[in-house]
């Protein structure tokens, strides 16, 4: 138990954030990888529910993501670049900062796109079976 009572040395202070902020790009990264699947799927899904639906309206969510590709696309690379250039920054605390804000808008992202690509589906399957409603 030598290292009770004392106060961390800078250095030390200064590893553990740069752990910390790899952990954090390395979630990122991970949340990252599944949304940017999503996301270049979506042509697919459009195709797939304009056979399966066939001017059947679709949920107003999905209608959203498919009108949004571009934005989709262009987010879900935006943030893991963003979440790696963090880790060339100086200031702890605003990378920090910045990381979690990223972190939290990919997992949004990846929830908005799952809803959205199986939302039809799951209409479908209510659809054919009444009692999966409820």
């Amino acid at each position: 138990m030598s290292g009770e009572g004392r106060e961390p040395e800078k250095g030390e202070l200064e590893r553990i954030a740069k752990a910390m902020r790899f952990a954090l790009v390395a979630i990122v990264l991970c949340l990252g990888a599944p949304t940017l699947h999503l996301s270049f799927s979506i042509a697919r899904f459009m195709n797939v529910f304009a056979d399966l639906f066939r001017g059947l309206e679709l949920p107003l969510v999905t209608t959203l993501v498919f009108h949004a590709r571009p934005a989709f696309w262009f987010l879900s690379i935006a943030a893991p670049l963003g979440a790696l250039g963090t880790l060339r920054m100086r200031d702890f605390a605003a990378s920090f900062y910045i990381l979690g804000a990223i972190t939290v808008f990919t997992a949004a992202q990846f929830l908005l796109l799952y809803l959205a690509l199986s939302a039809p589906l799951f209409r479908l399957i209510i659809a054919f079976n009444p009692r999966a409603a409820g």
